[in-house]
């Protein structure tokens, strides 16, 4: 765990870094961080959400791209003419001006509905397809939490224009297996109730294209914290010592109830529904959604008090006010370095075109605002993400008593009641791989979700509302670009990226069954909904996201990241708020240090948004966590600790020190001088190149030694300190350990081993165990001594074993 003290040392107060506190400390609606005159309002809470890519409405402001009597659909290739016209489609050259297409579709059909798009892109199938990233459940929980950080849309019922209609509902077949006009959850209409969000105010009128309106700031500002309005924030507070407001249990804090008192426009903090009565408050209102957001929001909540009591003792004249601006100065600080360190390289992934780019200091021109793309689109790719069942995991990894949680059955109404729940959930989210990323969405999401307009979650086993559907649905409202055209102006605005338009599915993914299945669907590359457009595309190799989806990600963090005045790298000497061995500190900040010093929890992997986690080459110290963690040290000599679970670690190069701890593990040391102690369970224990020292600890163990491409003298002379004949076994590779007899023999000796015709001797007087290649009492040959075991053991055929 890193060493904190640094933040801690510095007066701030004192020193002139926050000399004018209107200027130096975040105001909670976002304002004024950007200190030019006009664009003090940029990140602000309230302000329209960016539109970066051409609007995509059928009358050019308001209609639904579509939607009955669709305006002609630009075609680009005459490869794309020829397959239309052998669909009977109508395709004639282009002679508006105004559209710069060769050529265009005319009475285009209109687009499928979401939910016959869900069904034959999204239909999970009751299968669970883990992540091919190893990225754990935590990717999503936290992913959820920077969500709601950056983004919350004026709903349709708080439009200011009352001439707009706001119902859009989304069309059901009527032979729907789970909806359909003759199964038990069919609907009024055949339909989906859907309500069309906000406009902000003088758009989708006047050939003004209609744009979303973000209620809460665009900043990485832990909004969902403090709250993104000063009453909000006012509320959340203790005034005593520094400290957000909680509720005390036995085993740690919970966040506060939900306070009936109006606070936003008359509405209370958490959101309403059946849970309100015995709800938490904090700085978001989607707080009772899930049991792993309440998890984050309180988690972060901890973090910040605890800053304060550090803070306190460092500076014991500080008023309340001073320790909790600087205590939540820190917790942002360290919550932006693990979205970017931590959390988008876990998505996006290193060293590749997808990859976040340094860090290149506060730039005062750009507008930090969450764009429509990003946020309707982009950013909901948490949705395919999720596991329909958390894990709730105790220290040792076993499941707690209470069970694991269904997903579908806590929404709006979490089951976190006492500070221990935090424990088990978070060691439950970073033990388990998240669902892949792609267009296919856990049944309890797409089939069994409450509907958005009820309040009560549904019995168990009853149908309920389809989150792929809605997704692609509120693409259309926004009036989100195709996917297509998504790319034509990516290549238009950064041609550097080598994003074109495409041409055919096959273009988009190379799997034969999705290409027929878009085709199916839509017909056309030119009329793809974004959201299955960013989700189906093939990742880019060492990523979780294809070409497209990357652009759209890492462009919106990095436009936070450097449009903000008081983001944590900018150093104080260029006008920041820490110095270098601050923002050092900082950067040595990880999510599992935030577990570890607000719960109970100390054996965690320490990047818990993956289960494989590779190592540098330089010397380091790796540590597992309770699920089944795979991790490489790479070079450097190094100390991995995987905890409990069934883990599977290894050395690499250099002296690694290597712990299976509980479960039933595989350790491999690599080269150089190891030691690999297996821990409790039925541990395997390969030392590989050179002598190596190996104990199994408790269970039946398995010492391995040899595998394709070793040679026998480069095993060295390995150390078993702890066999137990009859219990542990002593494993050989095929391709290594060639038996002349044709199957192992064994004899234990007493001196003068190279006089014996067995296969393997082991000489009890010394311990010394021999490979004997040629069968014969004729010294070894090209075998000869691979290991030392304890005096006095005698060994049979029944230990040792040849694979």
């Amino acid at each position: 765990m890193s060493d904190e003290t640094t933040l801690f040392q510095r007066d701030p107060f004192a020193d002139g870094t926050i000399d004018d506190p209107l200027v130096e400390i975040r105001t909670y609606n976002g304002t004024s961080n950007n200190l030019t005159p006009e664009r003090t309002t940029y990140g602000a809470s309230g302000e329209p959400f960016l539109r970066l890519y051409p609007p995509e409405y059928e009358d050019g402001e308001n209609t639904p791209a579509g939607v009955g009597n669709r305006q002609p659909i630009p075609i680009y290739t005459q490869e794309e003419v020829d397959r239309l016209a052998a669909l009977g489609r109508t395709v004639v050259p282009n002679s508006d001006p105004s559209i710069d297409a060769p050529f265009l579709e005319l009475n285009p059909p209109d687009r499928p509905s979401p939910r016959v798009v869900s069904n034959v892109l999204s239909d999970q199938d009751g299968q669970s397809i883990p992540n091919s990233r190893f990225l754990t459940d935590l990717s999503w929980s936290f992913g959820q939490f920077v969500n709601h950080d950056i983004d919350l849309a004026l709903e349709g019922f708080e439009e200011t224009n009352p001439n707009r209609d706001l119902s859009f509902p989304i069309d059901i077949p009527v032979d729907d297996p789970d909806f359909g006009e003759n199964t038990s959850g069919a609907r009024p209409n055949n339909q989906f109730a859907f309500e069309r969000d906000a406009v902000a105010s003088g758009t989708g009128v006047n050939d003004v294209p209609g744009t979303g309106v973000n209620r809460i700031t665009a900043w990485l500002d832990l909004s969902t914290v403090y709250g993104s309005h000063v009453e909000i924030a006012r509320e959340l507070r203790s005034n005593t010592d520094g400290k957000l407001r909680v509720t005390p249990t036995e085993t740690g804090d919970l966040l506060p109830a939900n306070s009936p008192s109006p606070t936003r426009e008359g509405k209370p903090i958490s959101q309403p529904g059946a849970f309100q009565e015995v709800g938490f408050a904090t700085g978001d209102e989607r707080v009772n959604e899930n049991n792993s957001l309440a998890a984050q929001h309180t988690l972060w909540v901890r973090n910040h008090n605890r800053l304060a009591e550090e803070l306190a003792q460092v500076h014991p004249d500080w008023t309340d006010e001073q320790l909790f601006q600087q205590a939540r100065q820190l917790n942002i600080a360290q919550y932006q370095n693990i979205v970017f360190s931590e959390w988008l390289p876990s998505l996006l992934g290193e060293n590749n075109p997808n990859s976040l780019r340094s860090y290149e200091g506060y730039d005062d021109t750009l507008d930090p605002q969450t764009s429509n793309v990003f946020v309707t689109a982009s950013l909901r790719i948490g949705h395919t993400l999720v596991s329909p069942t958390i894990l709730r995991l105790d220290e040792n990894g076993e499941v707690d008593p209470r069970g694991n949680i269904s997903f579908f059955r806590n929404f709006n109404a979490p089951d976190v009641t006492e500070g221990e729940d935090l424990d088990v959930l978070f060691r439950g989210l970073a033990s388990k791989f998240s669902q892949n990323v792609d267009t296919k969405v856990a049944d309890d999401l797409r089939n069994a979700l409450p509907d958005f307009i009820g309040a009560t979650p549904i019995p168990l086993g009853a149908v309920g509302f389809d989150l792929a559907s809605a997704n692609v649905q509120r693409g259309r409202d926004r009036g989100i670009s195709d996917y297509n055209q998504l790319r034509r102006t990516l290549a238009e605005q950064y041609p550097e990226l080598g994003i074109r338009p495409v041409t055919s599915f096959a273009e988009i993914t190379s799997d034969p069954e999705l290409q027929a299945a878009l085709e199916t669907v839509y017909g056309t590359v030119e009329d793809i909904d974004p959201w299955i457009g960013l989700l189906i595309e093939d990742p880019v190799p060492g990523s979780s996201f294809g070409a497209t989806q990357g652009a759209i990600f890492r462009e919106q963090f990095e436009r936070i990241r450097h449009a903000d005045r008081f983001w944590f790298d900018r150093n104080l000497e260029n006008g920041g708020f820490f110095t270098s061995e601050e923002i050092a500190t900082i950067r040595d900040t990880s999510f599992s240090d935030i577990l570890r010093r607000n719960t109970k929890i100390q054996d965690i992997q320490d990047n818990p948004f993956v289960l494989m986690s590779l190592g540098k080459d330089d010397t380091e110290e790796m540590n597992g966590g309770v699920g089944e963690d795979s991790m490489l040290g790479m070079g450097g000599d190094d100390r991995i600790f995987a905890a409990a679970g069934d883990d599977a670690i290894a050395g690499n190069q250099g002296n690694d020190d290597l712990e299976g701890g509980l479960g039933n593990d595989l350790l491999m040391g690599g080269k150089a001088f190891d030691r690999l102690t297996g821990g409790e369970g039925n541990d395997i224990l390969n030392g590989d190149c050179d002598g190596d020292t190996l104990m199994g600890g408790a269970g039946a163990d398995t010492f391995a030694f040899g595998r394709e491409g070793v040679t026998f003298e480069a095993l060295g002379i390995d150390s078993i300190e702890d066999f137990v004949s009859g219990e542990d076994s002593i494993e050989l590779s095929v391709e290594m350990f060639v038996l002349p007899q044709g199957t192992v023999t064994v004899e234990t000796v007493d001196g003068n081993a190279d006089r014996s015709e067995a296969s393997i001797v082991f000489d009890r007087s010394t311990g010394a165990l021999f490979y004997n290649p040629n069968g014969a009492d004729l010294g070894f040959d090209s075998g000869g001594q691979f290991a030392t075991l304890q005096p006095g053991l005698t060994l049979s055929e029944g230990d040792v074993r040849v694979v």
